[in-house]
């Protein structure tokens, strides 16, 4: 039987869809119904839903999770930016296409439905956020746009997962660098003592000292500098939604009460899925995101409530020192078969091969040091924490 494509955009097509879609069991948080909702109320550039629904003789078989969103495509050399392109986008989300995993004849009706939608004149073009490039969406994409459609030089990124053992021990004691990091946490917890302290924010109560404690080190952070990471209002309906389900956690590491490093993330279906982490720059010394990091595994271990680590986007020393399995995933952009759109595409794949060109000649541990310096210039100017005990 054949599949056809219908799609859902109203508030009240969605809350129809609502029980099928998590019938169809999304495995990322991004693709859950209420994260979705929450994201397509709470962010201005979020301009409306498209979620297209492949059935089979009338039954939903899988859907993909799109918002539309009015988007800035930037091609940078280097750290500059040398164009920055207004565009609307069809924003397929992280793990989006759901319940589809062995149907690849609904995957490619899937994309055959967004690469027409932009053709259509929905968007000027389908963005994939963190597609697997080993995936059956990326086989479909590739069947469904001609490659002077799509985006050129991608920047390919491991997505490292773990699997985790039934004891915090047997964990540490796979690690290649467990000595280095044990003698961290003995000597932070030494160093500093009572005046240390771990908080776990999981509750909906939490939720405003959950916000204002993380958003304390957060605004620290080189993330902020790039406009990224953890803002405390822009993700506030999307943490709300997470406590009152029951899957938002928040750990808040403090000195003498004043917040330094934090991590939060989400547990659904036996996987904690790291949502993001930070410290206080002037204690980078201290190793305070492997601290937090190594006591938030020992509290999910402990109380079995994770199987799994989903590490999420972008490579870290991290995450390859903790990881053990993933896959690699890129940004994937689409553009329609229009003349902006298309020249919009040939202008950064230019400018971004240029750039991958120039990586390759420098040496990738020419531009890590590049990285980590320019980073550093990042961190927004704020009045150091002081590191002696208050009187």
């Amino acid at each position: 039987m054949a599949v056809a494509v219908r799609v859902a955009r109203t508030a009240e097509e969605l809350d129809a869809l609502r029980a099928t879609w998590l019938g169809l069991e999304p495995r990322s948080i991004d693709a859950l119904p209420d994260v979705f909702g929450a994201v397509l109320d709470g962010r201005p550039e979020v301009l409306g839903a498209y979620v297209a629904v492949a059935e089979r003789d009338g039954a939903p078989v899988a859907l993909a999770a799109c918002r539309i969103e009015d988007r800035h495509a930037e091609a940078r050399f280097g750290y500059a930016t040398l164009h920055r392109a207004r565009l609307c986008t069809l924003t397929l989300v992280h793990g989006g296409i759901v319940g589809a995993d062995d149907d690849a004849e609904a995957v490619d009706a899937l994309a055959a439905q967004l690469v027409a939608a932009v053709d259509a004149r929905e968007a000027d073009a389908v963005f994939f956020h963190k597609l697997a490039l080993d995936s059956p969406l990326h086989r479909a994409v590739l069947r469904a746009a001609p490659k002077r459609r799509r985006q050129r030089f991608l920047a390919v990124d491991r997505h490292w997962t773990r699997e985790l053992p039934d004891t915090y021990e047997a964990f540490l004691s796979s690690l290649s660098r467990r000595k280095h990091l044990k003698y961290y946490l003995r000597k932070l917890d030494k160093e500093y003592g009572e005046r240390l302290a771990l908080r776990r924010l999981h509750h909906v109560e939490d939720l405003e000292t959950l916000l204002a404690d993380v958003e304390a080190v957060a605004a620290r952070t080189y993330q902020r500098g790039l406009d990224a990471g953890f803002h405390a209002e822009r993700d506030r309906d999307v943490v709300r939604t997470g406590l009152a389900a029951g899957r938002y956690n928040a750990w808040v590491l403090s000195i003498d009460g004043a917040p330094v490093a934090f991590e939060y993330g989400e547990l659904h279906g036996g996987t904690y899925f790291l949502g993001g982490k930070g410290y206080v720059p002037e204690l980078r010394d201290k190793s305070l995101g492997n601290y937090v990091a190594l006591r938030v595994l020992q509290e999910l271990i402990g109380e079995g409530s994770a199987q799994r680590i989903d590490f999420g986007f972008g490579d870290a020393d991290y995450k390859r020192s903790f990881g053990d399995g993933g896959w690699d995933e890129a940004d994937l952009t689409v553009y329609a078969r229009r003349p902006r759109p298309l020249a919009i595409n040939a202008l950064h794949s230019a400018i971004v091969g240029a750039d991958h060109a120039a990586r390759r000649l420098a040496g990738r541990d020419r531009v890590a040091k590049v990285k980590s310096s320019w980073r550093s210039r990042r961190v927004p100017t704020i009045t150091p924490l002081s590191s002696e005990p208050s009187s």
